[in-house]
């Protein structure tokens, strides 16, 4: 009971933070996204490869995995690559940091449908469509009065609403990761951290072609990307290369100008890697020890502590919430407490009721 209370108070502070500081560490460096996500990358790379080279000497892996094909692990990369690009280009360009915990919960419905499609066996009950359904109707509470608003050139209602559909079409290609993932590892078991390194060693790889597309979303001219790239290295430690963003930078309609303010950049991101390693270590230990309670409470609570923290003032990319933003949380909130302890709620429910017959006989 102590062990799965310590790893869901865990969850929770790593889960916040990593959530957080993920949102925290774009703003310091909105100029540089594509560097951002292949830095943090190489050095979780890095990290799990040191780890790997440790289990491979004390036998942890064994031959059973490390015979299973890398094109499995390649497949798993290419979909992680794509979410991960899609999600911090939106978390970057959004403008309004506060959508992103609200935006990332479309992978619910998402879920349920690529489940659907590619699981045969899975069965869903009457109270996930209504979990579901209310995550949609509080994702368009949110957005639709996006199209009538045009604040300032960081928020316009163009920009919010592009970018939340960047961000949630980056659940596609996470949600399928995901369900390949899980059709693999009932085939195979593996160890989870050399499933994460292979995993992002193949994101690596895929991610080097993609700073093209990512380039001309962000409008720097093929001929500038080495230039932006050692920029970027500079901001990370905190040194400003772009003083002045209308001159420097020529930004699309979708990605606004704005110089560097790197001040932040290696305290965000640099604590972002902690809270990245430390809660996913968290995560594999709750997974491994069948603690799916304790992992739905853990990500439920998750999202409103995000949303608050968001919308306290002086926090990193903080809007003031409208009233449309407060609602389509609460609505939000309310599906995803029907959706994942919505067999609680029946359970409860068949119990009054069969006491009620009990005391009526």
């Amino acid at each position: 009971m102590r062990n799965e209370a310590f790893l869901l108070i865990n969850l929770i502070i790593f889960g916040l933070g990593n959530n957080l500081f993920g949102i925290f560490q774009t703003e310091p460096m909105y100029n540089y996204p594509y560097f951002l996500g292949f830095w943090t990358l190489g050095i979780y790379t890095l990290i799990t490869g040191l780890y790997v080279v440790y289990a491979l000497k004390k036998n942890y892996i064994t031959e059973e995995m490390i015979i299973v094909p890398k094109k499995k692990f390649a497949v798993m990369g290419f979909l992680d690559s794509v979410a991960a690009i899609m999600l911090l280009f939106g978390t970057n360009y959004i403008g309004k940091k506060s959508l992103v915990p609200l935006l990332q919960q479309s992978n619910i419905p998402l879920s349920m449908l690529f489940n659907k499609i590619m699981v045969a066996e899975t069965e869903y009950q009457k109270y996930h469509y209504i979990g579901a359904t209310i995550v949609i109707i509080g994702l368009c509470t949110v957005l639709l009065p996006e199209t009538f608003i045009d604040d300032n050139p960081s928020t316009t209602s163009f920009i919010i609403i592009f970018w939340s559909l960047v961000i949630i079409f980056s659940r596609i290609p996470s949600v399928l990761s995901s369900v390949y993932k899980e059709l693999c590892l009932n085939e195979q078991r593996l160890d989870t951290t050399y499933l994460n390194y292979w995993i992002a060693f193949f994101q690596s790889l895929i991610g080097i072609p993609m700073v093209l597309p990512s380039s001309l979303v962000s409008g720097i001219a093929i001929k500038d990307i080495p230039k932006n790239t050692l920029d970027g290295f500079l901001c990370i430690w905190g040194h400003n290369s772009i003083m002045n963003s209308e001159t420097q930078v020529n930004h699309t309609d979708i990605t606004p100008n704005r110089p560097d303010n790197c001040k932040y950049s290696p305290a965000y991101i640099n604590i972002y890697i902690v809270f990245n390693f430390v809660y996913n270590i968290f995560l594999i230990s709750t997974i491994k020890n069948k603690g799916s309670n304790s992992l739905w409470i853990a990500l439920t609570v998750i999202v409103p502590l995000s949303q608050i923290v968001l919308w306290i003032p002086g926090t990193p990319g903080h809007t003031m919430p409208s009233v449309t933003d407060v609602l389509g949380f609460f609505i939000v909130l309310a599906g995803l407490l029907i959706y994942r302890f919505g067999y609680k709620i029946k359970k409860l429910y068949e119990q009054d009721s069969h006491l009620e017959e009990l005391l009526l006989d």
